[in-house]
């Protein structure tokens, strides 16, 4: 249908753990970035300690649920700039990949942070994959 916007959602993600313990007195500008590529910087970093499939985390499971809801709800929100009505070319069928980040509370409760529009794939092993499992619906 025109007006139709589908979702679908990769079940599988990338869990990055910050590089240091968490002090309240650390009022450093990096204090709790999770970026790789600014935590090589620091002091014992260990990219093994803070990189791995999220369900290697136990409550990730459970957060799904929540996830699948607020990416519902910022695709609804956005629904409209989506649709090939809105473009001056023809509509032909087209996708458009998000990269979603989450802080995760100490109970598994998933905090949006930011949908990106041109999610990073640094490892080479990722994309692959991601093509052969795009996905299920929401």
């Amino acid at each position: 249908a025109k007006n139709t916007v589908s979702v679908y959602m990769l079940p599988d993600g990338i869990l990055t753990m910050c590089g240091k313990h968490y002090e309240i007195s650390d009022t450093s500008a990096l204090n709790q970035i999770t970026c790789t590529s600014i935590q090589r910087g620091l002091e014992g970093f260990d990219r093994a300690k803070v990189k791995s499939n999220a369900y290697s985390w136990s409550e990730y499971q459970n957060s799904i649920p929540k996830i699948e809801e607020i990416v519902m709800k910022t695709v609804s929100s956005v629904k409209s700039k989506l649709l090939c009505s809105n473009h001056s070319y023809a509509c032909q069928p087209c996708g458009q990949l998000f990269g979603y980040d989450f802080l995760f509370k100490k109970d598994g409760d998933p905090v949006f942070i930011e949908a990106n529009t041109a999610p990073q794939f640094q490892d080479s092993k990722v994309l692959p994959a991601l093509i052969d499992t795009i996905a299920f619906p929401l």
